[in-house]
């Protein structure tokens, strides 16, 4: 296996990683609001005769949840973007073009194909995937670290969510 196809192996990597996490954390997330609404069911019903603190609590925890789906939805795109972003700086600063070139040195469709051809892990003439697998190895930048960006959001808000949901619940039953 030629040397420079370990860039787009180690991209692919470490996308498949970062996925997996922010998979991970998304179902853990989705397991925390299903525990949440379950305990509030069971205090929804414990509390029948108290209707109007209950509608108030639900409408409270709606907008709550509401209010965080932007930021959830947000936290996953920066967070692509900018592991994107910061590869693409990392490897025209530092990487040179086959032609030995280094690619900040490089303008226009030169430094593009350049930039491209070493996400590939290198010209095809020297062994590399060239510039179809940089094409290919490009939207895993975003990908994985997206998916950790809004497993890791979603988690959170979760955990907020449930804590919100608890407080809610404290109060409902301290005041009957």
């Amino acid at each position: 296996m030629p040397l420079p196809l370990l860039i787009p192996i180690g991209i692919g990597a470490v996308s498949l990683v970062t996925s997996g996490i922010g998979a991970a954390q998304a179902i853990k997330a989705r397991k925390r609001r299903k525990n949440a609404q379950a305990k509030w069911d069971a205090a929804q019903q414990i509390n029948q005769n108290n209707q109007a603190a209950g509608e108030q609590i639900q409408d409270d925890v709606k907008e709550k949840t509401a209010a965080r789906i932007l930021p959830t939805i947000s936290g996953g795109c920066l967070g692509a973007a900018g592991v994107s972003a910061g590869l693409a700086t990392a490897g025209s600063s530092y990487a040179y073009a086959s032609t030995g070139a280094v690619i900040s040195g490089l303008h226009g469709a030169a430094a593009t194909s350049a930039k491209l051809a070493w996400l590939g892990g290198g010209a095809v003439a020297v062994g590399g995937g060239g510039m179809a697998l940089g094409i290919a190895t490009f939207p895993g930048l975003a990908l994985g670290p997206g998916i950790l960006a809004f497993g890791v959001m979603s988690n959170i808000n979760a955990k907020k969510f449930e804590k919100a949901v608890d407080e809610k619940i404290k109060n409902l039953t301290t005041s009957t």
